[in-house]
């Protein structure tokens, strides 16, 4: 219990070392920029479709679980 504990606690702060190393880097040029904003635009409908089918479905199991019993 104690080693998954620890193992958590140095996994998060290694994602947030990525996240301040990602957020801090500077895009040099106007394609990258532009790039950039494509990519992002495209994960945000990506999530937003595939949010909009994983909530409802989760929603259905967890009634259907929650009548069972």
């Amino acid at each position: 219990m104690l080693f998954a504990l620890i193992v958590g606690v140095l996994a998060l702060l290694y994602v947030i070392y990525l996240v301040v190393r990602i957020v801090r880097f500077d895009p040099e040029n106007k394609q990258i920029q532009d790039l950039s904003r494509i990519i992002h635009k495209g994960a945000r409908s990506f999530l937003f479709q595939e949010y909009s089918v994983f909530f409802p479905v989760v929603f259905l199991i967890s009634a259907i679980l929650l009548v069972m019993g």
